[in-house]
């Protein structure tokens, strides 16, 4: 599923003419190394349950019910096997960076609740539009993005108001980081979206600005 909404979002900008070819490179370079860590996982589960040695076999068979009734291991496994735990920091669609704790630009990013003009929603459900979600934590955040330039990309992005203590969190249709910072770091949202449009920059209107500036 991962693997498809990754491509799903893309695809959709380039077939609206919104983004350019080039964008759909980033789906093999992104989900090769995730498709190459489940198959060396299945390859790993595949050895366990074929073992020839008796040796072997015994202890398999008296450390995995052990180990797999330990917390930490069954929120490990469970984080591999559903691919929670994937994440794309080298990706040319992250923007390095960001500060304080929480997930770092290129991991999957928490269903928070945020304040959207229609009122209180979940992260998850407003990314069901395939559009990218600003999470920002405050006037002087809005203000410093509006001064950026983030209102010529209205058509791409949506703002919405989150608890992040502080800061800002640009977050794709996908639910991944894309990039994060504090009222200082405004370029690398707007250096994210002049590489998501590629050349053909969107030109700023006053429609496109005035959306900015209401949301």
């Amino acid at each position: 599923m991962m693997d498809a909404h990754n491509l799903a979002w893309k695809l959709a900008l380039v077939m609206d003419g919104r983004a350019p070819d080039a964008l759909l490179d980033t789906y093999g370079q992104e989900r090769v190394p995730a498709a190459s860590d489940v198959l060396e996982l299945t390859d790993k589960i595949v050895g366990l349950l074929t073992m020839r040695s008796r040796a072997k076999r015994a202890v398999r068979d008296s450390v995995i019910p052990i180990a797999s009734r330990m917390p930490m291991v069954q929120r490990r496994g469970a984080r591999k096997l559903s691919q929670l735990s994937l994440a794309y920091p080298s990706s040319l669609l992250v923007q390095p960076g960001g500060h304080g704790r929480g997930p770092k630009p290129g991991h999957l990013f928490p269903d928070l609740e945020v304040s959207s003009e229609c009122g209180p929603a979940r992260l998850y459900h407003l990314l069901g539009s395939g559009r990218h979600m600003l999470i920002v934590s405050g006037a002087g955040v809005r203000a410093a993005l509006e001064a950026a330039g983030v209102g010529r990309y209205a058509e791409f992005v949506d703002v919405v108001g989150g608890d992040l203590r502080s800061g800002f969190a640009l977050v794709r249709p996908d639910g991944i980081l894309a990039a994060r910072g504090s009222a200082r770091d405004t370029h690398h949202v707007v250096d994210y979206l002049h590489r998501l449009c590629g050349p053909s920059e969107p030109e700023p209107s006053v429609a496109a600005v005035a959306a900015g500036v209401a949301r």
